[in-house]
């Protein structure tokens, strides 16, 4: 299903690593984790804010609202949807 998919959108998880194995571009939501397996990796494009908490490796001194995921607004992921999908 995943290879199938015109795009994926999700958390630093196991479908995003799916998804650019079987070549689906991504665009991947991190918020406690840093994304720097994925810098310069061709099909993904990481939605992120630069919190001086992060990154916390769920560990977080947020009181576990884990405002760097909240802070993510559906439309960032919309553009970032569109420049991955310009790219493939």
């Amino acid at each position: 299903m995943i290879e199938q998919a015109a795009v994926l959108v999700g958390p630093d998880s196991f479908p995003i690593h799916a998804a650019l194995a079987v070549g689906t571009p991504v665009v991947a939501l991190f918020g406690p984790n840093d994304p720097f397996r994925f810098r310069g990796e061709e099909g993904i494009k990481v939605v992120e804010h630069d919190l001086p908490c992060r990154p916390c490796r769920r560990h977080p001194t947020c009181g576990g609202t884990f405002t760097c995921m909240a802070l993510i607004t559906v439309d960032e992921v919309l553009a970032a949807v569109e420049q991955v999908m310009a790219t493939f």
